[in-house]
């Protein structure tokens, strides 16, 4: 197969997987009755949908602060306000992969942008990146084992536990084998020829990923707070059952939140994870005792929450890439985490 018929299939399997999602959910919709969905979504009040659009921007500002805290005033000394430079990059890292037709590693990568358009160094915000990443990914596992206990003491044969064990412990494996090749970049790029050229760039990040782990004082809280972000990420969802009438138990909806993210986060192919995030909230809802009806309005609810922030994320991220493009003589893009490596890889 030719190099140029690879990248015609490559940009042409996101598609059709977006449509086969799309699919899928449309038919989920009418077997759970669109008129029943709708009705709910609806009724939802005014006050209460105020109420959740503030809670999902304490969830982002949780997700801002654990990527905050991975940095040192020195690393970007002239970044005026890092939290809330990092909280934006990090709503458009979500937004990437929530909204756009992108992978949600095309996420991580526009969010490694937007921290190097608010001034943040470019190697290093691409290092703070994927840690961030893999320490989020460690607290995933730790809500979703909770998760899984909480759901096995509520409905014992709902779940079996070896099997669960292992899925557990193979995605630990999966996120210490990432950070270890954090900490190899080098040494493993000798085996990719194309990546020769870029020796420099990988040293200089791989230096990043050994001061970013070689120091608990970064990683650690960044992890606890990871960890915390899941649990309000569960309350969210909790708080969105409650306004559409639903009053299922804390510990089932840290259980159901848990494990419909783990089954967002392998299906990583699919854009936006688009008839995957239905489907598992409705299979997931009747373990405890949620209606598919319900359990498909608290999905779209998601779906017009991911819309509604990230839309003016990219929009401002836009018009932060614009600026930069004024600042640069002759109309030469700035390079950044998503230059030339990124595209070369």
């Amino acid at each position: 197969m030719s190099s140029k018929a690879k990248r015609t299939l490559s940009r042409l399997i996101p598609i059709l997987l977006l449509a086969a999602g799309a699919a899928g959910t449309a038919w989920m919709v009418s077997s759970a009755g669109a008129d029943g969905v709708w009705s709910l979504l609806s009724s939802l009040p005014a006050s209460g949908l105020a109420a959740y659009a503030v809670w999902h921007l304490c969830v982002a500002w949780i997700s801002g602060l654990c990527w905050r805290v991975l940095w040192r005033r020195s690393d970007a000394p002239s970044v005026g306000s890092p939290l809330f430079s990092l909280v934006w990059a990090r709503m458009v890292r979500d937004a990437g992969g929530d909204v756009l037709p992108l992978s949600q590693a095309g996420g991580f990568v526009l969010g490694g942008r937007a921290a190097f358009l608010s001034g943040f160094p470019a190697t290093f915000s691409a290092a703070t990146t994927a840690a961030d990443v893999a320490l989020e990914a460690g607290a995933q596992i730790l809500c979703c084992a909770i998760g899984a206990w909480l759901l096995f003491l509520a409905s014992p044969g709902s779940i079996e536990p070896l099997p669960t064990f292992l899925v557990l412990a193979g995605a630990s494996a999966a996120v210490g084998g990432f950070v270890a090749v954090q900490c190899n970049a080098v040494v493993l790029s000798r085996g990719i020829p194309k990546l020769g050229r870029f020796l420099g760039e990988l040293a200089a990040l791989e230096a990043g990923f050994k001061t970013l782990w070689r120091d608990a004082s970064r990683w650690a809280p960044c992890l606890v707070l990871h960890l915390a972000g899941w649990f309000l990420l569960a309350g969210e969802s909790w708080l969105g059952l409650r306004l559409l009438g639903r009053d299922v138990a804390f510990q089932d909806v840290v259980a159901m939140e848990g494990m419909v993210r783990a089954v967002r986060s392998a299906a990583f192919a699919v854009p936006a994870a688009v008839g995957v995030q239905e489907g598992a909230t409705m299979a997931l809802g009747l373990l405890v005792g949620l209606d598919p009806a319900a359990a498909l309005a608290l999905s779209l609810m998601k779906r017009a929450r991911d819309v509604a922030f990230g839309v003016p994320s990219l929009l401002f991220w836009q018009a932060a890439e614009a600026r930069a493009l004024a600042k640069k003589d002759g109309g030469e893009v700035q390079e950044g985490p998503s230059g030339a490596l990124s595209e070369e890889i």
